[in-house]
This record gives structure tokens, C-alpha cells and sequence, in this order.
């Protein structure tokens, strides 16, 4: 569990990370948790722990956020068939003449 939340957290934590898509940091998995420590003496396990802790949580926000996007993206999807639908039968019926009649329905609010 330990390895797992240092492997996701390090990415951000590196003083360059790695950018990915939409700006969001590549995780890199930290092999070396001892070496990783003694670049900087004047931090903690704690300091360091607090920092990873932080990280993760972004990284679940801006995962929550992706989710929440795709199921909004989802929604719309038969919206937009229902769209392309009618579209195409519009340009079928444009291809078959050149006379094309609408009636426009007043909206009473």
C-alpha cells in the first residue's frame, strides 16, 4: 500500500515533474524510498508523508472531475444522435427536392 501511494504521489512531488495530458503529472514509482530521503535532510518522514498525502488528493479530485465530465458527455450523447438523425434526413429530403417548407411553432414561456 505503502509503494502504491508513493508510486502515484512521487510525480508530483519531484522538483520537475513530468507533464502528461491536460497538465496532470506523470506518476513516477520511487524504487529508492531511502535514497529519495536523504536528498533532503531537513525534511521528515512526516514532512514527506504530509506532501504525498496532498498529492493524492489532488490526484482524486482531478479524477472525480473526469468521471463527473464523461457521465455529462455520456448524457448528451443520444441528444446529439437524435440531432445527427434528423440532419441527415434533412439533407436527404434537400437531395430529393429543392423545395424545403418548415414551420416554426411559437414557444408560449
Amino acid at each position: 500500500w505503502y509503494q502504491r501511494r508513493v508510486a502515484i504521489t512521487a510525480g508530483m512531488v519531484s522538483e520537475n515533474p513530468v507533464k502528461e495530458h491536460r497538465g496532470i503529472p506523470k506518476a513516477i514509482f520511487l524504487e529508492d524510498v531511502d535514497g529519495y530521503m536523504a536528498k533532503d535532510t531537513q525534511r521528515t518522514a512526516a514532512d514527506v508523508l504530509k506532501e504525498f498525502d496532498e498529492q493524492l488528493q489532488k490526484y482524486k479530485y482531478m479524477e472525480l472531475n473526469l468521471i463527473q465530465r464523461k457521465k455529462r458527455l455520456k448524457a448528451q450523447v443520444p441528444d446529439i444522435e437524435k440531432t445527427l438523425e434528423i440532419v441527415r434526413h434533412m439533407l436527404n429530403k434537400k437531395e430529393k427536392s429543392t423545395d424545403c417548407d418548415s414551420a416554426l411553432i411559437p414557444l408560449l414561456l
